[in-house]
């Protein structure tokens, strides 16, 4: 009997576990097939760098931006999610005012920036918009140089954001898609640490809500971009230092950046 009972036992339990995959099966195939597309790109960049106190010009930075990054992007049904990685360096000329005093040096960037995001694809006939939301983490090191008129410095940058937004494309045929994206990011942690005479001083400027917008094109294997980005940073509080007398300290000016560029490279 009981032999008896342990056949029927296994006997009831086969159609059960089939139905469950096929209910598994079914879900996948309603979600569509999965897939991964990997973006391998250098790019150029125009750069202003200006800095204010009390609405008055103390820093103007021009230069230009090389480097080179990757975007993977994984497609599950509508679900689009994607990681970003880039490397950047270069240099600026700049020029300054101090209290009346005139100055001018070079300044040698480059950093690194980690982004993060995810959506969801909403069909429009034969083209989508896709809603996401995602973060990102930038890091650079600016290093101003010694010139006949100023004092060299070295300046760490780090900034963790927020970011939203929406990609839309359209599928003219013959692998050529053309779109467009465009969205907000505020910096929720950001800090700046300055060495001077042999001093590490860190502050902390606040963030604010900035634009991003790019416009490309996929040909085939191809892809073709132009982008503009805002960077900008409230004046921090001032840090006391021991070389400033008692009820002085140092602080990060208003910083507002505007980054002109442009990208192109292979998609596999």
């Amino acid at each position: 009997m009981k032999k008896a009972f342990l056949v029927v036992a296994l006997l009831a339990a086969v159609p059960s576990t089939t139905l469950a995959a096929d209910d598994l099966f079914d879900e996948e195939a309603e979600r569509g097939p999965s897939k991964t597309t990997i973006f391998l790109y250098p790019f150029a960049e125009d750069v202003e760098w200006r800095q204010n106190f009390e609405g008055a010009r103390i820093l103007d930075e021009k230069g230009d931006r090389y480097g080179a990054g990757a975007v993977a992007t994984f497609e599950t049904g509508p679900s689009i999610y994607r990681l970003k990685g880039e490397y950047f360096q270069g240099t600026g000329d700049v020029v300054g005012d101090s209290d009346g005093f005139s100055w001018a040096t070079e300044v040698k960037v480059y950093g690194v920036r980690l982004e993060a995001d995810g959506g969801w694809r909403i069909p429009i006939g034969r083209a989508s918009i896709a809603p996401n939301l995602g973060f990102g983490y930038r890091w650079w090191r600016r290093d101003y140089q010694s010139s006949a008129t100023v004092s060299g410095q070295l300046q760490k940058w780090h900034t963790f954001y927020f970011k939203a937004g929406a990609l839309a494309e359209y599928d003219v045929g013959g692998g050529i898609v053309p779109y467009v994206e465009g969205g907000l990011r505020i910096g929720i942690f950001n800090n700046n640490e300055v060495t001077i005479d042999g001093n590490n001083v860190s502050m902390n400027p606040s963030g604010r809500l900035t634009p991003y917008a790019e416009a490309g094109l996929k040909v085939s294997f191809l892809k073709a971009a132009v982008y503009y980005e805002r960077i900008e940073f409230g004046e921090s509080d001032p840090v006391p230092v021991s070389f400033l007398p008692p009820g002085w300290g140092l602080a990060t000016h208003e910083v507002k950046a505007d980054i002109f560029g442009a990208r192109v490279g292979i998609s596999f």
